[in-house]
């Protein structure tokens, strides 16, 4: 009971030799989202049809709403932030679908990853535990508020591919360590050591094509995301400045507004903890004991040292990348609109 309880509380990622990004990728099989669900029948999706059926109807319902109370714009804004939404939700659950199967093999990517470290040792096994307490907290808020499963699934992602970037700093950090400088002949070079090191750089630059896959899987969805997020709190401060007097409605749409925020946030956060962690390979290498190596592999430490200190940066489109000053440009951006909107209202 006490270790259940302990994966309950601390989620524990190695109580089992599966990844906790794995566990929420079979979650999304309740949303017709799993591996190979676009080769399934119809009939065999009828159900998941239904459900898309349902949002069309409610955002054609919405729309047409739109048309009749162009002359109330409480009520507009109202309707265009449901609206916003329910596009979100739908488009999300489309691209998933559209890319599950490339999904998928990410996954079980980070799964191959998950078992290396689980055998390199208890100094892994540890850090693959104790992830840091705000990470596990803002995971742990994405998943109550997820606007679906999806969008919970991609933060677990990039969470994951900062702690892969941390792992393998940590494995730079070990070379050299059991061995001496020799008083007087050859530095070390054996073949073991050279193939251990190369096995390391090999598996940075496989960690970066990685991470650049992952990123163009799910541009269209941040894009997605951070545009309706824009959106959504535009209106939402739109409403709130009609919404003097009535604390049902400010609770409503403030409420509405501050998982917006936290949308934005939480994959700003983990996009520049991808980059930060993504610079930290380049303090693994200065950090072994480089000293005792030959000079053929001293350069090639060098060299990925070189590549390591240019950060991985999660750009969406080449338009914006995933970190706190995107964040706070979007805000600033949102802003800009609410007060246009304002002066064309007064």
């Amino acid at each position: 009971m006490q270790k259940y309880l302990h994966r309950i509380i601390w989620r524990d990622d190695t109580f089992e030799e599966q990844v906790f990004v794995k566990r929420t990728f079979v979650k999304l099989s309740i949303l017709g989202i799993y591996k190979r669900s676009t080769r399934v029948t119809f009939g065999g999706r009828a159900w998941f049809f239904a459900v898309e059926a349902f949002f069309l109807l409610q955002i054609s319902t919405i729309v047409w709403d739109l048309a009749t109370v162009l002359g109330d714009i409480g009520l507009f804004g109202d309707n265009m932030c449901i609206l916003a939404g329910l596009l979100l939700m739908l488009v999300k659950k489309w691209h998933s679908v559209a890319k599950v199967d490339e999904i998928a093999e990410c996954v079980e990517q980070l799964q191959a990853y998950h078992v290396y470290y689980l055998q390199k040792g208890d100094r892994f096994v540890r850090r693959m535990r104790n992830q840091n307490l705000q990470e596990r907290l803002l995971l742990d808020a994405a998943a109550l508020i997820a606007t679906v499963l999806g969008g919970c699934l991609i933060v677990n992602i990039l969470s994951q591919m900062a702690l892969q970037f941390c792992l393998l700093r940590m494995e730079f950090e070990t070379i050299g360590t059991e061995l001496s400088l020799p008083l007087d002949g050859p530095l070390h070079g054996d073949e073991e050591l050279r193939r251990r090191i190369h096995r390391m750089i090999a598996n940075h630059q496989q960690l970066l094509g990685f991470c650049n896959r992952l990123k163009r899987v799910y541009e269209p969805n941040i894009m997605a995301q951070f545009v309706c997020s824009m959106l959504i709190i535009c209106l939402t401060a739109f409403e709130l400045m009609f919404a003097k007097g009535d604390p049902m409605q400010m609770i409503r749409f403030g409420a509405y507004m501050l998982t917006a925020f936290y949308q934005i946030f939480i994959w700003s956060f983990f996009g520049n903890r991808v980059t930060q962690t993504s610079t930290g390979i380049s303090d693994g290498t200065v950090s072994c004991n480089w000293t005792v190596l030959d000079d053929s592999l001293k350069k090639d430490l060098r060299l990925t040292t070189m590549r390591s200190q240019k950060p991985f940066v999660i750009d969406v489109y080449r338009l914006f990348p995933l970190t706190y000053e995107t964040f706070i440009a979007i805000l600033s951006r949102s802003y800009s609109i609410f007060t246009v909107l304002r002066t064309m209202i007064e």
